[in-house]
């Protein structure tokens, strides 16, 4: 049986010289999703052109959210410079959301 504590998921990513999503702050945690949500958005739209210009949004957006969300993401845990632009993207996309509002 494996074991999928938040322990073990920790010292996955912690081998793979990455940050862990446990230990970072708010605002680290934020830029991470937030880098995530735009890896998503930027996908979307070359997946739905390819699929045949928004032929099934659903499975354009679930491509987009594996593909591109999982690339942002593991992008923003890694420790070095690139690192460090894809948190300032995902701070930026949720800036960008917040002032929707506004």
């Amino acid at each position: 049986m494996q074991n999928y504590s938040p322990r073990a998921q920790s010292d996955g990513i912690k081998s793979a010289d990455l940050n862990s999503p446990n230990e970072l702050s708010a605002e680290e945690y934020n830029s991470y999703s937030g880098a995530a949500i735009g890896g998503t958005v930027l996908m979307l739209l070359p997946v739905a052109y390819f699929d045949g210009l928004l032929f099934e949004v659903v499975k354009c957006f679930a491509v987009s959210a594996l593909v591109g969300g999982g690339l942002g993401a593991y992008l923003s845990l890694r420790k070095d410079g690139v690192g460090e632009k894809v948190n300032e993207l995902g701070a930026d996309v949720l800036n960008a959301v917040d002032n929707l509002g506004n």
